[in-house]
């Protein structure tokens, strides 16, 4: 009966919750590993073809607020200057550097920091491929909500692209 109900029960996924945990006990050693966890869950959400799966996706690593925002502003830079019949598909996502917290604004909104990050993307196109490398300076937020880090805040300052031949990666 245990055998059986071990295979049977396989596919269940259990969370299990730290109960002495709050999220606002973050450290400063390890801001740099969720800030760039959470760009990388988002920006690959993208590669998703099931928008439900996509927004669920976004939903797990950005504030409600910042949701639609940020599917469309992010379809548009990773679908800007394609053709019809184009395909981009995330494939790194690596932050950069990423400075002190700053003291400015509402700390409702989280802890900003000054960060840059790279989004590196193939892109398929009729006949051939390349890569491309969006490289961004700007404001991160993170926030705790229901207890886990989301993005709460985007701000650009910057967008660099640099287009890549595949026989140069």
């Amino acid at each position: 009966i245990l055998l059986f109900l071990s295979i049977y029960l396989l596919p269940l996924q259990i969370k299990i919750v730290n109960p002495w945990y709050t999220a606002d006990q973050i450290k400063p050693e390890v801001v740099h590993d969720i800030l760039e966890n959470k760009l990388l869950n988002t920006y690959t959400a993208f590669n998703i073809a099931d928008e439900e799966i996509l927004f669920e996706r976004l939903n797990e690593n950005l504030e409600a607020g910042l949701l639609d925002h940020i599917y469309l502003d992010s379809r548009r830079r990773l679908n800007m200057g394609l053709r019809e019949g184009s395909k981009v598909t995330v494939k790194e996502v690596t932050l950069g550097d990423l400075g002190a917290p700053l003291s400015e604004g509402n700390p409702d909104n989280g802890l900003r920091y000054p960060a840059t990050w790279t989004v590196t993307a193939q892109v398929k196109h009729l006949k051939h491929i390349h890569y491309r490398k969006n490289k961004y300076t700007g404001t991160i937020a993170l926030k705790s909500s229901d207890k886990a880090w989301k993005i709460s805040e985007i701000t650009l300052i910057s967008e660099d692209r640099q287009v890549i031949a595949s026989s140069r990666l």
